[in-house]
């Protein structure tokens, strides 16, 4: 693996104050919390994992439920994301390598993460995102990576209220964007497996119903269940 995971940090923000699903990162998806599973499926080949979420007093139950599940949270800005990933990552050095995951998203794992840095050391990229379309994978099947450096970079830099929210546009836009395309060949554009309704939860959720490990289960296995049933429907 190109990248040590003892030289890299996977930051997982989180916040309760969704409008349309409100809290919906702490509902039950295989048995733990959305925000704990996506949290442990991320650290399940040894990388550290970090919870970012607020400092707002509507994430004081998150904080205290991460916790409470012994994982490490930080908390930081509920409106600048982007500050928010360079304050809680203040004691880290400048060449770590930071992966972005949300916790609506509970599919990404550590080896998804593993094949990401690999990618990018391997293309010398200073950027690459997994998520949707491009990658040939269901939207919410999402991680991004960069150096901490050029995170740093793009807070001190000129940035729009929309960078500050989503974090990494103004890296891209200095150090430009690349594709993961190593999941490539299921036919999953289009599919969904963030959670942002009632539905895309009662979908995530029966997706994981089956497996005796949903924290160890590869990315990979559930990626094929997926596409059974897009097979079928096409057959």
């Amino acid at each position: 693996m190109g990248d040590d995971v003892t030289d890299s940090i996977a930051v997982l923000q989180a916040r309760t104050t969704s409008r349309r699903l409100p809290a919906k990162v702490l509902l039950p998806v295989g048995g733990l919390p959305l925000v704990v599973l996506a949290a442990r499926r991320a650290a399940n080949t040894g990388r550290r994992v970090l919870v970012a979420t607020s400092t707002d007093p509507s994430d004081d139950e998150l904080a205290r439920v991460v916790r409470a599940h012994g994982l490490a949270c930080a908390r930081g800005s509920l409106e600048d994301t982007l500050g928010r990933f360079v304050q809680v990552l203040t004691d880290y050095a400048d060449d770590t390598l930071v992966f972005r995951l949300t916790a609506d998203n509970g599919l990404p794992d550590g080896r998804l993460l593993d094949d990401l840095a690999d990618d990018l050391h391997r293309r010398d990229l200073d950027y690459l995102a997994c998520n949707g379309a491009p990658c040939d994978l269901p939207d919410g099947f999402s991680a991004e990576v960069t150096r901490l450096r050029h995170l740093r970079a793009a807070h001190r830099g000129p940035t729009t209220p929309y960078d500050r929210e989503h974090v990494t546009p103004a890296v891209i836009r200095a150090r430009g964007q690349a594709w993961f395309t190593g999941y490539a060949g299921r036919g999953l554009a289009g599919q969904r497996c963030t959670i942002d309704t009632l539905d895309d939860y009662l979908a995530v959720c029966r997706l994981f119903v089956g497996y005796a490990d949903p924290v160890g289960t590869p990315a990979t296995r559930l990626l094929e269940a997926l596409a059974t049933p897009a097979r079928d429907a096409h057959a």
